[in-house]
């Protein structure tokens, strides 16, 4: 997805799916190709760092459905909030033992636990592939230049072609 070319820095390869001849292997590992749950304009960094911190490696889907929903780990206020949470969490990133690059993910974590944000934003961009396309534009601002809402539109419905509004 990033790389670096020897004479002009890095690159961002954003359809990486699209291009592949394997869809089928990399959806077997954990990526998603439609869908994502980056909607909501967020890695839920805190809420997957709580989540993390208060279940084991071994856990199943239904230990982190339990945490979240009945245990409340995530301090949502009503109960509809914690349903919401837990369907986005599980969405961006996989909660299953069946899901290859969700158990590196956190295996990798016990090793460096600071490292958290980045893994979680490599888990996003595997998982979502509304973040993975909308990257490119960040990638490509020069340092010290703007953002703007326009740039993220323009790139999603492109890619999109109206599917999202």
């Amino acid at each position: 997805m990033i790389y670096k070319d020897r004479n002009s820095g890095f690159h961002f390869d954003n359809n990486i799916a699209a291009r592949s001849e394997n869809m089928d292997a990399l959806q077997k590992f954990g990526f998603k190709l439609s869908g994502g749950a980056h909607i909501a304009r967020t890695i839920m960094l805190q809420d997957i760092s709580n989540l993390l911190s208060t279940v084991t490696v071994e856990a199943n889907t239904g230990e982190y459905k339990i945490a979240v929903i009945e245990n409340n780990v995530l301090s949502k206020k009503t109960q509809s909030a914690r349903n919401e949470a837990f369907s986005r969490i599980r969405s961006l990133y996989g909660l299953s033992l069946d899901i290859p690059i969700f158990c590196v993910y956190r295996e990798l974590l016990q090793f460096e636990s600071k490292s958290l944000p980045l893994l979680s934003l490599l888990m996003a961009l595997a998982r979502d592939p509304i973040l993975r396309v909308s990257a490119k534009v960040i990638v490509d601002v020069p340092l010290g230049h703007e953002l703007n809402k326009e740039m993220f539109k323009k790139i999603i419905e492109e890619r999109y072609k109206g599917e999202y509004n």
